[in-house]
């Protein structure tokens, strides 16, 4: 069942397949959540239902494809807003976003598979055991590594952000990164590290000129840094 319902996701038609298998009773069976959001209204921002939200927004995601040159363009408007911003900052980190297209030239992202794409621990509500993701907007067909590098970009961020609970963070980073090591598919692992190196430019970018938390850049950058040359420190 749940081979099917996947194929059903990735497809062209994932929209009309989720609205034939409510018509049809299944919907209840497979995914039970996704019902309770029909006729349960939202905010004064938001003209759909609950239902209506996901729905479109799987309609949506089935029509756009999030490419890797979407996601150069994503990063190098961060970058550009620090040149504005701070450019003796820019100055001394070009040569990160040279690296960032250099490692872009050498990925393989033929795959893709429904994806968030904003995808960090605030998305995540945890009602005692149950965990529910929130704000599908932008979900679309992805490489399957870049929710999994934003979010292990943000764990490191959250440990900068609270030193108190660095040491759960870090564990859990590390975890997630074994776990994508186990899956024994050098693709993905290549393409985990690029997109959480992006995501840790992005957030040094925009730290920088945070009045909040530019404190924090520094550090950021650093860590850029050593995501940069991590496959020569493997190597060595």
């Amino acid at each position: 069942i749940r081979d099917e319902f996947v194929k059903i996701i990735e497809s062209d038609n994932a929209y009309e397949g989720i609205l034939l298998l409510e018509e049809v009773g299944l919907l209840q069976y497979i995914v039970p959540e996704l019902r309770e959001g029909i006729d349960v209204g939202q905010n004064l921002h938001h003209i759909y239902t609950v239902w209506e939200h996901n729905t479109r927004a799987l309609k949506y995601a089935a029509e756009k494809k999030y490419s890797l040159e979407d996601e150069l363009t994503i990063v190098e408007k961060s970058y550009k807003l620090l040149s504005l911003h701070l450019p003796e900052v820019s100055q001394q980190t070009g040569w990160l976003w040279e690296e960032i297209k250099k490692k872009a030239n050498r990925l393989n992202t033929t795959v893709t598979k429904p994806s968030h794409r904003d995808f960090y621990d605030k998305q995540i509500l945890v009602n005692g055991k149950k965990l529910s993701i929130i704000d599908w907007d932008t979900l679309c067909l992805a490489d399957p590594a870049l929710d999994l590098g934003n979010f292990s970009a943000h764990l490191k961020l959250r440990s900068l952000q609270n030193p108190a609970l660095a040491q759960i963070l870090n564990k859990a980073e590390k975890l997630l990164e074994q776990i994508i090591a186990d899956l024994e598919r050098k693709e993905i692992l290549a393409n985990f590290r690029f997109y959480k190196l992006t995501a840790l430019f992005r957030l040094a970018s925009l730290y920088s000129i945070r009045p909040l938390w530019h404190n924090l850049a520094p550090q950021l950058w650093k860590i850029c840094e050593k995501e940069v040359f991590y496959k020569e420190r493997s190597a060595r």
